[in-house]
């Protein structure tokens, strides 16, 4: 999450708001038809009963300094930003923006990225998530993951539309966001067989995480509270707190991470980003873990005089060393 210390105000937008009229909806996201264009917005629950409208923040690039912020989404949608053909490295990525699970920084940890990866040939997929309102305390699984495992299942089934291989399809979050992307890395079926909906057959793993100060536990001694708060609620049990830790449940299947945080860190402990890129060596599991020793909480794409600025070069090669761009 930003949380204001990006350097600029967030406007914090509710939910209940039309789309704006700049922007076409995608007719639909499951059947036939031409691809989307770019910075477009598709729905992730076509048919469900999910109540209200799309939240107003779509992407606008005169918005982008404005850092706005939204909270009350009821329709999760994601905003498609795919690269030219000639730039095209048939890789992929859903993003998620933080904000603790209150809110969501969908410009300064959504669409900023999305275009940096959109230029790098990597099409990205802006997720904007129902928040969990201390859901997954009740045992059901909580609304943001299942956001994020429909998002991956959708670019997935449509990877062909959208020239993106589907084994090259991945997950970037930032702050609480990490949270989400994390837990979609260790949590995730491979496609229901018969499922009656074709989007349930299709596996929600994805094959690689780019995780940026992220939130991983939920264990009391180094959560970020506010995180624990939105997600588990006030009084979670300890096999809740558990089960929503990422650093105890990665296994050997868990997709390689890149992990990125500032050493000066103000509202999220390091140590979670260090113990999850211990689990996943454990486990074997290819990972990178880069501390640089400035830059807080909250840098996005890299505060400008820290060398956080180097984490998307970074990245890009841990992808390279992967084997999943050759540029």
């Amino acid at each position: 999450m930003a949380n204001g210390l990006n350097g600029g105000a967030g406007i914090l937008l509710k939910g209940g708001v039309g789309l704006a009229a700049s922007v076409v909806m995608v007719a639909s996201a499951f059947g036939r038809g031409a691809p989307p264009k770019q910075y477009q917005i598709i729905p992730l629950w076509k048919h469900e009963k999910l109540g209200g409208r799309p939240t107003q923040a779509n992407f606008n690039p005169k918005n982008l300094n404005q850092n706005r912020v939204i909270e009350h989404i009821k329709r999760p949608t994601i905003t498609a930003f795919l690269p030219s053909r000639t730039a095209n490295t048939r890789c992929a990525m859903v993003v998620c923006p933080g904000g603790g699970y209150v809110n969501e920084w969908v410009d300064w940890e959504g669409y900023k990225p999305a275009l940096w990866l959109q230029a790098h040939g990597i099409a990205a997929f802006v997720l904007r998530y129902r928040l969990p309102h201390g859901g997954a305390a009740t045992g059901k699984t909580p609304r943001p993951l299942l956001d994020a495992q429909r998002a991956i299942r959708i670019v997935r089934m449509n990877a062909r539309r959208w020239h993106i291989s589907p084994r090259k399809i991945g997950i970037m979050g930032f702050s609480a966001g990490g949270s989400l992307a994390s837990l979609a890395g260790t949590r995730f079926d491979l496609g229901r067989r018969g499922a009656k909906n074709p989007v349930n057959r299709v596996s929600c793993r994805p094959n690689f995480m780019a995780l940026l100060y992220p939130v991983i536990t939920m264990r009391k001694s180094f959560t970020h509270p506010g995180s624990r708060m939105g997600l588990l609620g006030p009084h979670p049990s300890h096999a809740v707190v558990r089960k929503y830790s990422s650093e105890l449940q990665v296994h050997r299947n868990t997709p390689p991470a890149f992990i990125a945080v500032a050493r000066d860190d103000s509202l999220v402990p390091i140590k979670n980003s260090i113990d999850f890129y211990k689990a996943l060596r454990r486990a074997g599991v290819s990972a990178e873990l880069k501390i640089f020793p400035t830059g807080n909480h909250g840098f996005g794409l890299g505060r400008p005089g820290t060398q956080t600025v180097q984490w998307p070069g970074m990245f890009y090669k841990f992808l390279r060393h992967l084997g999943l761009v050759r540029r």
